[in-house]
């Protein structure tokens, strides 16, 4: 090249483009689609990525795509851990969680399935399958159901050796506190014994214990007095039963003996008068010229009312009647005892719980001599909680099996809309299937005291509670014609922070839980599962697709699953009764 006469020599040179590494790209990409096809994309993008990178350094300068390369194998190397750490945890939890009934060993139970004639084999299948998602939801608990001759099938349930002993060592626990109760079925019964077993029973509950002896000796004194009592009641009852039969028998209509409480309070010739105009009005036509003979049988029918109603009101007074006597005895003989439901629920909160400590600890200082007892259930129920399962004991399969599963909604009337008084005396005569008729029906009540029911027509029928609830079409909602179910059951919470279980319907159901409910605001709403009445919230508005199933004390944890794992298994077809001579545990094969 020439400038100014002169020449000079340069040497060309030329830059080439640099070009992007297409193991850099791809590297990226596969890490990125690592997080959804893991382990193999996330092992080829981190290859890339080296090789890339390693390309990148030898190009000089020709090849870019550096912080690509890194980026491919930094998300590579993460989502190749988590992959790695996903498969462990499964396979820890299937090492865990998941047992084999043939190494484990377990328990083995037979059940009947309905009876009578074979059942068809689809009704039998079916049965199987609601109860495995029953019994076993997520698969992990490696129950094996099987079908046995006829209509039986065999279940079998895998529990570790170390698991059965904790649960064991727990339950011995609680059955030695429980022990130290003074169990007061027991004594009632004792209380109708003659006097010297009764005595030999008492002594041995009062354990030494003046305090326990005291409650014991107002006890009996309060039974005493009222067994006297009602036995002059009855006797007065059936002494004016045959003074009413002697009057009809004598051409007397005796509807009208009503009157009888309001002539007791009369004296002399105003009683006598009262009766006999009364007699003359209430003759059959053929038994008119009995009067004379008539009149001295009502007034001693009226004589043994007068007495029976203040016998009455000696046992029934709401302040001072010896039934509240009784009550108060019964009670107060309850509270030396240590509730021992109560522990159970409080021993389920969380470890780490402020209040479980808090409780566990007012247990302590309300029954200071059974402190020790109860730091062992505590520290036995801890050790069992960490491995402990659902179906680690027979009892826990035969609750699980119990019942099939179905839902009913029914409005409780009111006392001032129907006769409550002619309800509870039929059903204390009858009991509550002779008590029912085609407008309402007595339910057993799920809980053994009137706690949460107040307000509704409850009686009781020996040792069960019952509630009046209504059998009318529009007042209830009950599996028929109309094909209805649940979508889904769940743990929630009530307003209180209880424990509940909520629910959602199909569309069907829906209607029908709105009709039902926006025509009975204001009322209350029983709820019932497999005919027992769980709760009976008030219906505040209507409601269609969702509600939750309360409990007036809040449900214990093990029976809210219980409870949302049968509504979502579904109805049974067919129900399937345990045998309990049956119940058979195995040993594992490793032992």
């Amino acid at each position: 090249m020439e400038r100014n006469g002169q020449i000079l020599n340069q040497t060309a040179s030329y830059i080439y483009p640099q070009k992007t590494s297409s193991l850099a790209i791809v590297s990226l990409i596969l890490g990125i689609i690592g997080f959804t096809i893991p382990i193999i994309t996330s092992v080829f993008g981190l290859t890339f990525g080296i090789i890339g990178l390693v390309n990148i350094s030898k190009s000089s300068g020709q090849m870019k795509g550096e912080k690509l390369a890194i980026a491919g194998i930094a998300i590579s190397c993460i989502t190749l851990l988590w992959s790695i750490m996903a498969l462990l945890l499964l396979c820890v939890y299937f090492h865990i969680f998941t047992q084999s009934f043939e190494k484990t060993g377990g328990y083995k139970i037979m059940c009947e399935v309905s009876s009578g004639e074979k059942l068809d084999q689809n009704i039998f299948n079916e049965t199987c399958y609601i109860l495995r998602k029953r019994i076993d939801p997520t698969r992990t608990q490696g129950v094996l159901i099987s079908q046995k001759e006829n209509n039986f099938i065999e279940i079998c349930v895998p529990v570790r050796i170390d698991i059965r002993k904790k649960r064991e060592a727990y339950e011995d626990a609680m059955l030695k506190l429980e022990a130290e109760n003074i169990n007061l079925l027991q004594v009632k019964r004792a209380l109708s014994l003659d006097m010297a077993q009764r005595q030999a029973i008492l002594s041995d509950f009062c354990k030494d214990s003046p305090e326990r002896k005291a409650i014991i000796d107002n006890l009996t004194e309060a039974y005493d007095l009222c067994a006297t009592k009602q036995k002059m009641r009855d006797e007065l009852s059936a002494t004016m039963d045959k003074f009413k039969q002697q009057l009809s028998d004598l051409g007397l209509k005796t509807e009208g003996l009503t009157s009888a409480a309001a002539w007791s309070k009369l004296a002399g010739e105003q009683q006598k008068e009262a009766i006999e105009d009364f007699v003359k009005a209430n003759l059959f036509d053929e038994a008119k010229g009995k009067a004379e003979t008539i009149v001295p049988v009502v007034q001693e029918y009226v004589q043994a009312f007068g007495q029976w109603l203040v016998v009455m009101n000696e046992l029934t007074d709401p302040e001072k009647g010896l039934n509240v006597r009784w009550n108060k005895a019964i009670a107060e003989l309850s509270n030396i005892n240590l509730n021992i439901d109560t522990l159970r629920q409080v021993l389920e909160m969380s470890q780490k719980s402020a209040q479980r400590t808090e409780m566990l600890k007012a247990m302590k200082d309300k029954f200071p001599s059974r402190a020790a007892q109860i730091e062992t259930v505590v520290s036995s129920y801890d050790a069992y909680a960490k491995v402990g399962g659902r179906l680690d004991d027979p009892e826990d399969l035969k609750r699980m099996l119990k019942g099939s599963g179905v839902l009913e909604f029914r409005i409780l009337p009111a006392a001032g809309n129907v006769d409550a008084a002619a309800y509870l005396e039929a059903l204390a005569a009858k009991g509550p299937k002779g008590a029912s008729d085609s407008r309402y029906i007595w339910c057993e009540i799920k809980t053994p005291n009137a706690a949460g029911w107040q307000g509704r027509i409850i009686g009781r029928f020996g040792d069960k509670l019952y509630v009046l609830a209504s059998d009318q079409d529009n007042e209830k909602m009950v599996p028929g014609a109309k094909a209805w179910k649940l979508k889904r059951a769940y743990p929630t919470q009530d307003c209180e922070g209880r424990r509940a279980i909520g629910f959602t319907f199909d569309d069907v159901a829906a209607n029908l839980f709105f009709k039902l409910t926006s025509a009975s605001i204001g009322k209350p709403l029983c709820i019932m599962l497999d005919n027992i009445a769980i709760s009976a919230p008030n219906i505040e508005s209507a409601i269609s697709s969702s509600g939750v199933i309360t409990s007036p004390r809040g449900f214990p944890q093990t029976e809210v699953e219980d409870i949302v794992n049968m509504l979502n298994a579904g109805t049974l077809p067919v129900p399937v009764r345990p045998i309990e001579s049956s119940v058979e545990w195995v040993s594992s094969t490793t032992q």
